[in-house]
């Protein structure tokens, strides 16, 4: 059926229902549609009645949405869980439990199946003017109320083109919970129109529409990075000591190596663990004897603690007299002299600064090669907590550059040592750019089990055995209390959302006790606050986050194991799998290094407490969907499905299926952001 004839038969059907309000009118009325759409080229999703039943139809169209498919979908590989469903081996119907999108005749149906003829004339007051009206003059009113609707409909429906580009013959894993796999999709625009087996979405393809065949592919929805970091500062000379917990020994080693390979001056950085930063005699001065002259930085993996010498001192602008800022140190012997040692957020702060001094030339170089990188893996929005620029200068480096891909700007304040700087980011606009938004403020609640917060160096301890939970139990809040209250009450004033760091169990409990002191559920249900890591939050705390529609963004490479094989390090903190189990929404992010198909991997096989394991396709969820939820764009991407945007990631390898040591090799081999292509292996 052509497109002018489809135009006429929805005209008839529009004089039907104005003429005869029966129930043999709208079940005539019904079926015409259903045979004329059915026949009629595949749009998006939605149902149609038949006189069969209710069918599973495929559209995305302003008027219906229709897809005339009864095929069957993508064979896929048997999986189950909580968040998938169940894919079988064999082909298997694409009528399947879920949301229904589109026109739906039951309303309908309902009124004209009621609907009674009159046996004698009846005058009906106009709505709106109060004009009688008879029932011939009340049925012409109708005739070209539903004739200008159908019009409308139909005339959106006409302009509607091929679409740009199809994926067919694929594997393509969609995140939508009622049907996690398609064979194939249909872009026009920025947007997907269609999605479902091979030979109905090529079906749409036109002359200039650009077919891709995926010759069996898995896709999966871009990766949404929702604790993303950009790293930008100065140049540094990095050590690799290929652990993150070398001994003293091997540290200087590699500062002496480093320094004799390099320029003189070089600022030289070294990871370290809980080796060398629990050994209090490791400070500025046994710095000093190994390096004079070479700025050194001695950072934990955390990120959370820093050893400076002399130089890396001066190389930072960091005074004898330097005044702490709230929520941080600068650690001093019993003299009050520096000795070297910064924790949280006088470590953000110098960080700021000496990014701060990068030029903006060096810093679009550095930003445009990160970004790179993330389209290289797929990964089609980043969610920036943005700790090295305000977000104004995060906007402007952005805008230059360009980005191809999404980012949201998280703003990230300092502190000073009269507090927290609550201004920054303010005048910034929302939506700077069509790829950039700025919402959203991050603040440290607490610091890391690794370090102890503010614990003196060489007190705090790993316990003598497992489990280690009390490494989250026992570990110290970044700010006075009264500071949280502040934070809850800005994010309501400011209707802002608002991200903790959270990785001890006192900051929850503090948290979600001020949440029920500042107006409890019925304030904070909607707003959607984000308790980023969240490895000590403990079961009995479940309930109430639920309760407070808490999102929980962990990072996987926190799951990595840090124990020998075999050692289960936590009994209660790590909590994945039974987040979801009682329905907090767990969303992924990196917090480091990108590639999020190593952090799949870890957050399905995590070595600290392998009992908390999710499904690969609950990872993928929580990577695409729910971080999209995290950052109240669930409605726009997150899902390979009609209507949203089209930003998809075609991978090298099928990642539900390889052995676990196989994900990290992933990457994509085609990445579209909008039904663009940002990336092409």
């Amino acid at each position: 059926m052509t497109r002018e004839q489809l135009f006429f038969r929805v005209a008839e059907v529009a004089f039907t229902f104005a003429l005869k309000e029966t129930r043999d009118a709208s079940e005539i009325s019904q079926s015409w549609i259903s045979q004329s759409m059915l026949s009629h080229q595949p749009m998006g999703m939605g149902q149609v009645p038949t006189r069969m039943g209710m069918r599973r139809v495929e559209v995305l169209d302003a008027f219906t949405k229709v897809d005339c498919s009864d095929q069957e979908t993508v064979n896929g590989p048997t999986r189950s869980g909580p968040h998938t469903g169940t894919v079988a081996g064999h082909r298997s119907s694409i009528l399947q439990d879920g949301p229904v999108t589109g026109l739906s005749w039951g309303p309908l149906r309902e009124k004209y199946a009621s609907a009674q003829a009159p046996d004698r004339e009846e005058l009906h007051p106009h709505e709106h003017s109060g004009e009688v009206l008879r029932p011939l003059e009340l049925s012409m009113r109708k005739i070209f109320l539903f004739f200008g609707i159908f019009c409308l409909g139909t005339s959106a429906l006409a302009q509607q083109g091929d679409p740009d580009v199809i994926l067919f013959n694929g594997k393509i894993f969609t995140s939508v919970v009622a049907r996690p796999y398609v064979e194939a999709l249909a872009i026009r625009g920025e947007r997907i129109v269609a999605t479902g087996d091979t030979k109905t979405i090529q079906a749409m393809a036109g002359p200039k529409t650009n077919a891709i065949d995926l010759h069996g592919g898995t896709a999966i929805p871009g990766i949404n990075d929702a604790h993303h970091h950009f790293q930008l500062g100065p140049p540094e000379v990095d050590v690799d000591l290929q652990t993150a917990d070398p001994s003293w020994a091997q540290v200087k080693d590699g500062i002496v190596a480093a320094i004799a390979k390099n320029p003189p001056n070089s600022l030289i950085s070294v990871t370290i663990g809980l080796k060398v930063f629990g050994d209090t005699s490791i400070d500025r001065d046994a710095l000093d004897q190994i390096a004079p002259h070479n700025p050194v930085s001695l950072g934990t993996f955390t990120g959370h603690g820093l050893i400076l010498n002399t130089a890396g001192l001066r190389f930072y602008n960091i005074s004898e007299n330097q005044p702490d800022p709230m929520g941080g140190r600068f650690e001093r012997d019993a003299k009050g002299r520096l000795t070297g040692t910064l924790r949280e957020y006088a470590i953000m702060n110098i960080e700021r600064a000496a990014a701060d001094r990068v030029s903006d030339s060096a810093a679009i170089l550095q930003l445009r090669q990160q970004l790179d990188e993330e389209a290289k893996y797929g990964v089609t929005s980043i969610q920036e907590l943005s700790i090295t620029m305000a977000p104004s200068r995060a906007v402007s480096l952005l805008k230059t550059i360009p980005t191809q891909i999404r980012v949201r700007v998280v703003r990230m304040p300092g502190t000073t040592p009269a507090g927290r700087d609550i201004e920054e980011g303010k005048n910034v606009p929302s939506h700077p750019a069509s790829l950039i938004t700025v919402s959203g403020t991050k603040w440290l609640a607490d610091g890391v089990g690794i370090e102890g917060t503010f614990t003196p160096r060489g007190e705090w301890k790993l316990p003598a055995k497992p489990p280690f939970d009390s490494l989250c139990t026992d570990l110290p809040l970044e700010f006075p209390k009264r500071e949280y209250r502040a934070m809850l009450q800005e994010s309501i004033k400011n209707n802002d959302q608002l991200l903790l760091h959270v990785s001890g169990n006192l900051a929850p409990a503090t948290i979600l006790n001020t949440i029920d002191d500042t107006g409890g559920k019925g304030v904070w249900e909607g707003r959607r606050l984000r308790f980023e890591h969240g490895d000590g939050i403990f079961p009995d705390q479940f309930a109430r986050i639920k309760q407070d529609g808490i999102i929980v963004v962990q990072n996987p490479l926190h799951l990595a194991p840090i124990f020998p094989p075999g050692v289960v390090a936590f009994d209660k903190a790590q909590p994945l799998k039974s987040l979801l189990a009682v329905g907090i929404p767990l969303a992924l992010g990196s917090d480091g290094p990108t590639n999020p198909y190593l952090d799949i991997m870890f957050a399905t096989n995590p070595g600290n407490r392998p009992s908390e394991a999710i499904t690969r396709e609950q990872a993928v969820i929580a990577y695409t969907l729910t971080s999209a939820y995290a950052e109240f764009q669930e409605k726009e991407k997150g899902t390979i499905e009609p209507g949203k945007l089209a930003d998809i990631a075609v991978l090298s390898q099928d990642i539900f299926t390889v052995p676990a040591e196989e994900l990290p090799k992933t990457v994509s081999v085609l990445t579209l952001v909008g039904g663009k292509v940002v990336y092409r292996h």
